[in-house]
């Protein structure tokens, strides 16, 4: 009832929001343009390791290992709240904009030594991660500061939608915590529906981080009064093992996949059909494709082909910025195609319009996967290069095995990671589709 009345009394706000409505469509944002030298050139990056010398059984050999950064792997890649932010479908649709378009001219080679300069000076370790993200807020706020007057009332009139929303007691941020960034990712949508959703993301994000640093704190203790022993003098009989020593061990699993493992094939040919925001999500899913064939259970991890990858790649570049921080990323990335890095009659590409059901695992293949993510339209476009290329085309036997449900039958690239592993590794399809979520099931 509180809600109610005091909605009554904001008559006034909604009518001036409903007179400046008017004025929201005219507007343009206007970003702030500046020069910073694009990313250099891919170059081989495998000192720390001597045995990968021989990198890759392919046609052709002068194939090279980008200079990207791996990721902070692991034994957090069991936790549960590090894949917690999947839960919010929308979250990477809706914060991809700006971002993309603010770290589109950033040079991170050079960036990076810059924070080592910094960190040698300062003693205090500087994130790459962190202060790419310290750029964007302060473009953004150098956008808002530079917007015109037509920018300036528009900002005003979703400034009085926000405070309306609010009021009406939307689960959303107080506008007192409203950042320039948040006002720019506002800014650039273009209805009062996708405003709400991603307001909506912001709070869940928060309370997200929120609930994240409490179960952090709360298993932090907990693993203290586990330690205590009376017995032991450090608490247990077993010798510990260091993250550290878990990291070689699993650079060695990726390393040594890089020599004898069965190739797998990522496909990122396919920038230019998706817009920023997909762009980021794919990143994100390659993110945690990696984390998963670098912690294969099995201990035998594929090795990864990263193709028709060019230095300018958007999907690359938010890769590296969540990947520079850490040692040699144990993958090959090449501008080449698969067509020419392979024979023709061991490529399948896999898609979920495929006319040849995958029957079974063959290591003598070599299986292409399609970095693309597009949930607007849903077009075929893997299916559509395959045939374009003379390759095989094969789908996953999920109608054979599973009760679908309504929709189409696409899958993460994390999800079809997982399987991958699991059918290599002999295991029936029925338990290598426990990966896949039971909402899209009968």
């Amino acid at each position: 009832m509180a809600l109610k009345s005091f909605t009554r009394l904001n008559s006034s706000l909604v009518r001036r929001i409903n007179q400046l409505h008017s004025v929201e469509q005219s507007c343009c944002l206007k970003p702030v343009q500046t020069a910073i030298p694009s990313i250099g050139s891919m170059q081989i990056c495998c000192q720390n390791y001597a045995s990968i010398s021989h990198c890759g059984r392919t046609k052709n050999s002068n194939l090279r290992v980008a200079q990207l950064q791996p990721l902070n792997l692991g034994r957090s890649l069991a936790s549960s709240d590090s894949f917690g932010y999947r839960k919010l479908v929308f979250a990477r649709h809706m914060s991809g904009v700006v971002f993309s378009r603010y770290t589109k001219d950033i040079d991170l080679e050079k960036l990076k030594e810059d924070l080592k300069r910094e960190s040698k000076e300062t003693g205090q370790q500087i994130l790459l991660v962190d202060r790419v993200k310290q750029i964007v807020a302060g473009r953004c706020a150098e956008t808002i500061a530079n917007l015109d007057e037509d920018g300036k009332k528009k900002l005003r009139v979703l400034q009085l939608e926000h405070n309306f929303l609010y009021s009406e007691g939307h689960d959303i941020p107080n506008p007192d915590v409203m950042t320039d960034e948040n006002w720019v990712e506002a800014m650039e949508l273009s209805s009062k529906s996708q405003r709400l959703k991603y307001y909506l993301y912001v709070q869940k994000k928060s309370h997200l981080k929120m609930a994240g640093q409490l179960k952090k704190a709360a298993h932090k203790e907990e693993m203290q009064n586990r330690l205590k022993s009376e017995e032991y003098e450090h608490g247990r009989i077993f010798m510990r093992i260091y993250d550290q020593t878990m990291r070689r061990w699993l650079n060695y699993g990726m390393s040594r996949a890089m020599q004898h493992g069965m190739p797998l094939v990522i496909d990122m040919d396919y920038v230019d059909l998706m817009r920023p925001q997909e762009q980021k999500n794919t990143a994100h899913q390659l993110h945690d494709v990696y984390c998963i064939n670098r912690g294969d259970p099995g201990q035998d991890p594929f090795h990864l082909h990263f193709t028709g990858c060019h230095p300018n790649n958007a999907i690359l570049k938010l890769m590296q910025v969540k990947t520079q921080d850490s040692p040699v990323l144990f993958s090959t990335v090449t501008e080449q195609s698969y067509v020419d890095m392979f024979d023709k009659d061991r490529l399948v590409y896999l898609s979920p319009q495929g006319r040849q059901v995958m029957k079974a695992y063959d290591p003598e293949a070599v299986y292409i996967i399609g970095a693309f993510n597009d949930k607007a339209t849903q077009k075929p476009v893997s299916y559509a290069r395959a045939m374009e290329q003379g390759i095989k085309c094969q789908r996953l036997p999920i109608d054979e095995h599973l009760h679908w449900n309504q929709g189409t039958k696409n899958l993460t690239l994390d999800q079809m990671m997982r399987i991958m592993l699991d059918v290599k590794s002999k295991l029936p399809w029925k338990t290598a589709f426990r990966h896949i979520p039971q909402r899209k099931l009968r």
